[in-house]
């Protein structure tokens, strides 16, 4: 069974494409089938694995875009030499052709995996989303069979979480009974500060509140590493970038607490 997993907070600069692409990186590394999409009108995981934007069809062309010129999912699918993925698009910030028909808006991107091959290609479709609560997101979820949330270590950050858990809880008692959540995952960790231990306080007494949901706090906590933000200038995973650094150790150790898989280093492709 293919699983569909979406990286979501509804709050900005909390590792969620680098969470995305990381672990992309890594389960093509582990040999399985992955599709990325980046739902994200930033761009940034079309950036990363060096997709196109222009030129080239991408979600919005298959989500958004007037019935005339809408074309099938299949065929936003670029072939990177690092991985599959359809590309986001500055388009995606006006998703206000969704909103005309509530109900099928919601389902459109559930609809178009479902009509296709993805699921027979695929072990593994990962969708990085942008910080909004929007149609788009309300798509992500309608098709999700997990979702992780990023967070970091704040105060203000981790009270966030109740906003997104209820959009999670919403879409859970009514179209999608599924949807999982495979964890919360702190990124961006000093071990230096107090911080991390009062941010995961504040999750753990959300996580009690949120019996019906069963929320669990990975283990693995991602530390903070200079090389993120090289590597995102350098438009190359971090694994390639600099794969002993401690973020990559850390997403390496999150691979193997979330799916049970090891990176086998001969899939590497390098710059």
């Amino acid at each position: 069974m293919t699983k569909i997993i979406g990286i979501i907070n509804n709050k900005g600069g909390v590792g969620k494409t680098t969470t995305t692409c990381q672990l992309s990186y890594m389960l093509r590394m582990a040999g399985k089938r992955v599709l990325l999409i980046d739902a994200d009108s930033q761009k940034n995981s079309t950036g990363t694995f060096r997709a196109k934007s222009e030129g080239e069809a991408t979600l919005y062309d298959c989500l958004l875009a007037p019935d005339k010129y809408r074309v099938d999912i299949e065929e936003t699918i670029q072939h990177t030499k690092y991985m599959d993925i359809i590309a986001g698009d500055e388009l995606l910030d006006d998703p206000s052709a969704l909103s005309k028909d509530l109900q099928s808006g919601m389902l459109r991107l559930k609809n178009m995996i479902d009509n296709s091959s993805i699921r027979d290609n695929y072990d593994y479709v990962l969708i990085d989303t942008h910080p909004v609560t929007d149609m788009i997101l309300y798509n992500v979820l309608m098709v999700a069979t997990d979702v992780i949330i990023p967070v970091r270590a704040g105060t203000y950050e981790a009270e966030g979480i109740v906003k997104i858990l209820k959009v999670i809880k919403e879409v859970k008692n009514s179209q999608n009974p599924d949807i999982n959540i495979a964890g919360i995952l702190f990124t961006d960790i000093d071990d230096r500060t107090n911080i991390t231990l009062l941010g995961r306080t504040l999750v753990q007494e959300i996580a009690d509140q949120e019996k019906d949901l069963d929320l669990k706090i990975f283990d693995t906590y991602i530390r903070r590493s200079v090389a993120v933000s090289e590597s995102q200038a350098m438009r190359v995973p971090l694994f390639e970038y600099k794969k002993n650094s401690n973020a990559s150790k850390d997403y390496e150790a999150l691979l193997q607490e979330c799916f049970g898989l090891d990176v086998d280093y001969s899939n590497a492709i390098g710059i």
